[in-house]
């Protein structure tokens, strides 16, 4: 299918597209182009036939009707914003052939609820579902190794999650403002946290911070700037760094981090 985006008149059906509510792709197809069907807000369903193995950019964008969505085994790349701000759409489930995802790409679907991840998928792209309101757990497959930057910020209903040992890297703000997010798992092989990862979850009431830790970055719990009566009752578990090593990093000051550990 045509990669619309990149034309100045946009898809054939773009001066109608609110008026489409239902949408079957033919057999035989086998790529959904950029923005083929972006900003068609009345869009409630639509059939992917088995054969379709890419989904572009912005192909579904703010198909905010959109509810009833099923991929084929056959997909394997879904890509930027496909689905983002697709507003009606409560699960999903991602076929095992899928190994790569692009960025932001469930961002802002606030009524997505639950989602199965595949067990091809190799990382956890940034922004992928940032500001995803209503999301309660997610389990994230063995195969990744990597949580990107944002990639659940703004989850304030994301409850529990566990981080399986495969993943190495957590970005920067992964889990910023998931305020309810009460468990991670133990964080073991994990190497690098970038700053503000855990920025404002409210919820945890302990975090550990494994031997395997190289790189930790800046505030990851709280800014210098801000802090909330919550955090007073995290506890830091450390197993490699001294407090002190560490104080400046995952809190308010270093004050405020022994209190936390005592």
């Amino acid at each position: 299918m045509y990669e619309w985006s990149s034309s100045t008149e946009g898809a054939p059906w773009k001066e109608y597209c609110t008026e489409i509510k239902s949408v079957k792709i033919n057999n035989g197809v086998t790529s959904i182009g950029w923005s083929a069907f972006e900003n068609c807000t009345n869009l409630t369903d639509i059939t992917i036939p088995d054969g379709i193995t890419y989904i572009g950019q912005g192909a579904f964008y703010e198909c905010i009707s959109l509810k009833n969505i099923e991929l084929p085994d056959s997909v394997t790349y879904v890509g930027q914003i496909a689905f983002a701000k697709c507003e009606s759409l409560v699960d999903m489930i991602l076929p095992d052939g899928v190994t790569s995802l692009g960025w932001n790409t469930f961002n802002s679907c606030k009524n997505l609820a639950s989602i199965k991840l595949p067990n091809s998928l190799t990382g956890i792209p940034p922004y992928l579902f940032e500001n995803c309101i209503s999301l309660k757990e997610i389990k994230i497959p063995n195969s990744v190794t990597s949580i990107g930057w944002s990639a659940f910020e703004g989850c304030r209903n994301l409850k529990n999650i566990e981080i399986p040992n495969s993943v190495t890297s957590i970005g920067h703000r992964a889990f910023r403002y998931c305020t309810n997010l009460t468990n991670v798992g133990s964080l073991e092989g994990v190497t690098n946290i970038e700053y503000e990862a855990f920025y404002g979850c409210a919820g945890m009431d302990s975090i550990h911070i494994p031997s395997s830790i190289a790189l930790i970055g800046e505030s990851i719990i709280a800014s210098n700037s801000e802090k909330t009566e919550a955090l007073e009752d995290i506890k830091i578990i450390l197993e490699t760094a001294s407090e002190d090593e560490l104080a400046e990093y995952v809190c308010v000051d270093n004050e405020d981090f022994h209190d936390m550990n005592r």
